[in-house]
């Protein structure tokens, strides 16, 4: 099954997930704290854990989560599938998120979204406000955090 699911990510939607989608971010110097200063910026902790990704697909007609955790681009991923409360339609449609998962001092875990790579069955190609954008109202609108259910809790 899982192996299914690896095929489709990397032949179907064409990609290489051993590089991270995170093209976004930059480390900022500290020669960088007076242009940081100076406008208004989007900032995000650099977490020193692998980058990993949540794919919600349909295999054999099941709603299935997948985290798939890339530690190197020599070894096979390790794919957990676990359970959320997303709409069908994320399902349905296919739908990849890029992130990280953190241990936090609550002692639990917390999935912390950073890009959208896959949404509505097609790489999703936008500026990352309008990711962030779209992110945030599928958390809102499309998903339903359960206490019992989630293995993690899932935020922006």
């Amino acid at each position: 099954m899982l192996s299914n699911i690896w095929g489709k990510l990397t032949k179907y939607y064409k990609l290489d997930l051993s590089n991270p989608y995170c093209k976004y971010f930059i480390n900022a110097q500290s020669n960088d704290l007076k242009i940081l200063k100076q406008q208004r910026h989007l900032c995000y902790y650099n977490i020193d854990v692998p980058f990993c990704y949540l794919y919600l697909t349909k295999y054999n007609g099941i709603n299935l989560c997948v985290y798939i955790e890339i530690v190197d681009s020599n070894t096979i991923p390790r794919m957990i599938a676990v359970k959320h409360r997303f709409d069908d339609h994320m399902y349905d449609q296919d739908t990849l998120f890029e992130g990280k998962m953190v241990y936090g001092n609550d002692n639990q875990w917390h999935y912390l979204i950073s890009d959208l790579i896959i949404y509505n069955n097609h790489s999703y190609q936008s500026n990352l406000l309008e990711k962030l954008r779209v992110i945030n109202n599928i958390l809102f609108d499309n998903h339903r955090p359960d206490k019992i259910l989630d293995p993690c809790c899932i935020s922006l």
